[in-house]
């Protein structure tokens, strides 16, 4: 809601990569967007892996465009955090692993 898509984007792994898209892509999915509410469900288990930590977490969205049109999303987002000694911040921080998103209406 705050526009601010290079923040959003970044919060993906990889600088954003992890999203599939360039940094332009992931913007222009959202230019005409004028808000969005996304609803958490419960947080699955802490998941270990060698290195790493993986979490998913349910979510709900609608979003609102530019024209007042909503549409309605079920999502399932898998956060990745390392876990290795020496990592950087960047490495150490939860982010976007990957992302399971069905349009419901």
């Amino acid at each position: 809601n705050a526009r601010d898509f290079r923040r959003a984007y970044e919060l993906w792994g990889n600088d954003g990569a992890a999203s599939g898209q360039t940094f332009e892509q992931f913007a222009a999915r959202f230019e005409r967007t004028a808000k969005v509410e996304v609803k958490f469900g419960k947080p699955g288990r802490v998941e270990p892996a060698a290195g790493s930590r993986y979490i998913e977490v349910p979510t709900k969205m609608r979003a609102v465009n530019e024209g007042g049109q909503e549409q309605h999303f079920d999502a399932t987002y898998t956060l990745r955090r390392s876990v290795v000694d020496g990592a950087s911040a960047k490495q150490l921080r939860w982010h976007i692993y990957s992302a399971d998103i069905t349009r419901t209406r």
